[in-house]
C-alpha cells in the first residue's frame, strides 16, 4: 500500500509534536537545575524546586547538567586564577620578567568564553592537597600544573615586549584566589568588586621550561624568610591590609626597577612587564610606590616602606564609609554635660576632638535658658 499525502502529513505532525515536547522537557530540566541547587544550609533551595528536580534528576545526570549551575547560586566559591612570572636572560646577568595572567579578561571577546576558561585554572585546586604531604598538591593537580607551565613556555619562548632579551630560563607560578566576596553591606560602605585588596596571591613553585621543578633564587628565599618579621608592623592593624601588597613591592624592586635603570620610561616599563590587572589597579591607586622603587636602594627597609605605603594610602583613598552600624563597635559617643554657668565662668568655645578620624567632631549643644522658677527655689520677700 502506497502511503498517501494524508499519512505523510500525519507523520510530520507527530515528529513536530515529539520534538516540541523534547524541547519543552529540556528547558524544564534547565529550570529545575537552576532553581533546585543548594550551596549551604544558609541558602537552601526552595522546597517546590527540590520536588520538581526529582523528576529531572536522571536527565540532568545524563547530560552532566547538575554540575555547572552550582557555581551561580547565592554562595559561589572563590575562583582561582594562575599568575605566571616568566624570567628571561637580560644584560649583565640581570633578569627580564614578563607576567602572564590566566585568564585575563581583555584577551576574550565574549564574557561567556572568559567564564568558561576559568574552569581550566579551577582544575588545579579541584583535587586538593596531597594526602601524604599537605604542602604539595595532589599528583593529578601537579601533572596539570606542569602541563600548564609547558604550554606557557611553548607560547612565550622569547620575551613578547623586549626583543633583545635572552631565552626563557624559569617560570614561577602563583595561585591567586579571592579572600572573600563583598557583600551588599560592603558595597554600601564603598568597596567595589574590582578592589585589589580582595586578591590573595600565594607563591607555589618555580619550574624550568620543561615543566620540572627548580629551586628558588637565594635572594628571594632570604627575602621571603624575613617576610614575617618585615610585615609584623602591618599585620592586624586594620581591614585594609592585603596579601597583594608584598607581591607588588617585590615586583617593583625586582622587575620594574631593572627596566627603569636601563633607561626605560615608566609607562613602557609597566607595559613590558604586562602586570596582572589587580596589580595594575593597585598601582593606579597608589602611584607613589613607583617613586620609592626608583629612588630608594633595594633592601628590607625599602621593601617594608613600600608595603607600608601601599597599606596606608590604599586604605586612605579606598576607605570605607562609616554607616550607622559601624558606630556600635566604636562605642557610643559620650553625652557632654553643659558647662556650669556662673558670672565668673564662660562656656568653652572649643569642642572635644572626634572619637574617630572619619567622624565629625562632637559639637555640644549650648545650654538652654529656663525662665520658669524652680519648684524648690525660695521666693523673694
Amino acid at each position: 500500500m502506497i502511503p498517501g499525502p494524508m499519512s505523510s502529513l500525519t507523520a510530520q505532525r507527530w515528529v513536530k509534536v515529539v520534538l516540541s515536547l523534547f524541547v519543552a522537557w529540556h528547558f524544564f530540566a534547565i529550570f529545575t537545575a537552576v532553581t533546585g541547587q543548594s550551596t549551604s544550609l544558609i541558602h537552601p533551595a526552595p522546597l517546590p524546586a527540590l520536588q520538581l528536580a526529582r523528576y529531572t534528576h536522571w536527565y540532568q545526570h545524563l547530560l552532566f547538567m547538575h554540575n555547572a549551575y552550582r557555581f551561580y547560586v547565592p554562595d559561589p566559591g572563590p575562583v582561582q586564577t594562575l599568575w605566571f612570572r616568566l624570567q628571561y636572560a637580560g644584560e649583565r646577568g640581570r633578569k627580564v620578567a614578563y607576567w602572564y595572567e590566566v585568564p585575563r579578561r581583555n584577551e576574550f571577546s565574549w564574557r561567556m568564553s572568559y567564564q568558561r576558561y576559568m574552569s581550566v585554572t579551577m582544575l588545579v585546586q579541584m583535587m586538593g592537597p596531597d594526602p601524604t604531604d599537605q604542602t604539595r598538591l595532589h599528583p593529578t593537580s601537579e601533572a596539570l600544573l606542569s602541563s600548564y607551565v609547558r604550554h606557557v613556555a611553548h607560547r612565550f619562548p622569547r620575551h613578547p615586549q623586549v626583543p633583545d632579551a635572552g631565552p626563557l630560563q624559569r617560570i614561577e607560578v602563583y595561585l591567586v584566589s579571592r579572600t572573600t566576596y563583598p557583600t551588599g553591606y560592603d558595597i554600601q560602605r564603598g568597596l567595589t568588586l574590582d578592589d585589589p585588596r580582595w586578591y590573595r596571591p600565594v607563591y607555589y613553585a618555580s619550574y624550568n621550561p620543561a615543566g620540572e621543578r627548580v629551586q628558588l633564587e637565594i635572594s628571594l628565599q632570604i627575602l621571603r624568610e624575613q617576610l614575617p618579621n618585615i610585615l609584623a608592623n602591618f599585620r592586624d592593624t586594620s581591614e585594609f591590609f592585603s596579601a597583594l601588597f608584598p607581591l607588588t613591592a617585590e615586583i617593583l624592586l625586582y622587575d620594574y626597577r631593572f627596566r627603569w635603570e636601563s633607561g626605560t620610561d615608566r609607562q613602557t616599563a609597566l607595559r613590558q612587564l604586562n602586570l596582572p590587572e589587580p596589580v595594575q589597579q593597585l598601582l593606579r591607586i597608589v602611584p607613589e610606590a613607583l617613586d620609592l622603587a626608583e629612588t630608594k636602594p633595594v633592601g628590607p627597609a625599602t621593601y617594608s616602606e613600600l608595603v607600608g605605603t601601599l597599606h596606608t594610602l590604599c586604605g586612605a583613598r579606598r576607605g570605607l564609609r562609616l554607616l550607622e552600624d559601624d558606630l556600635l563597635p566604636l562605642g557610643v559617643r559620650p553625652r557632654v554635660a553643659p558647662p556650669e554657668t556662673s558670672p565668673l565662668t564662660k562656656p568653652s568655645a572649643t569642642a572635644p576632638e572626634s572619637l574617630h578620624p572619619l567622624l565629625p567632631p562632637f559639637q555640644p549643644k549650648p545650654p538652654q535658658k529656663n525662665h520658669s522658677p524652680k519648684p524648690d527655689s525660695p521666693t523673694s520677700p
